[in-house]
């Protein structure tokens, strides 16, 4: 598949324990129009086009939220692209996705990092923590996320120190 098929050659070698999984880089296009069909082959290859994309650049796209859990009256949703190349993923975050005759705003799809529930820094889980009390999610305090009193308003990082957003935020520069 890749690098003259050695990675096919690889899996081959491995026997069948080995899983072959595409490297799709994921790109979030925001507010399709809710109507715009993204299941087929054709439609990927129109939207390719429309972006000056090479043939085959998506190789899928589907809604984040399910079509079941829409509200009736919801006129666009997310998507996310998966691209094969992360060239055809940087064409659409820094030019907008074309979908039909609209530019959308497109965006790197962010997985969130793990997160410590015992001291909410990033980078490690509960099990591994060296620290030795908790810190609250919401308020930054010496004590439990889930016995937090503290009101919306008096949200406070425990990554940043900074009020205004608590710890699993994205807006928190320790999350970017």
């Amino acid at each position: 598949m890749k690098v003259g098929g050695h990675l096919v050659r690889f899996c081959e070698a491995w026997g069948s324990s080995a899983i072959l999984r595409p490297n799709y880089h994921e790109v979030v296009v925001e507010s399709l129009p809710v109507e715009t069909t993204i299941e087929n082959a054709y439609k990927r290859s129109c939207i390719e086009k429309a972006n000056e994309l090479p043939a085959n650049s998506i190789a899928q796209i589907c809604w984040i939220k399910p079509i079941k859990k829409r509200r009736n009256d919801q006129r666009y949703a997310h998507a996310i692209f998966s691209m094969n190349s992360r060239e055809a993923a940087n064409k659409l975050i820094l030019h907008q996705a074309i979908v039909g005759s609209k530019a959308l705003r497109a965006c790197k799809n962010k997985s969130d990092p793990h997160c410590c529930a015992k001291c909410n820094v990033f980078g490690h889980i509960a099990e591994q923590c060296k620290v030795e009390h908790d810190s609250c999610a919401c308020c930054a305090g010496r004590h439990r996320t889930s016995s937090c009193t503290a009101p919306d308003d008096r949200l406070q990082c425990a990554n940043c120190k900074t009020p205004g957003h608590g710890a699993a935020s994205r807006d928190c520069p320790y999350f970017i």
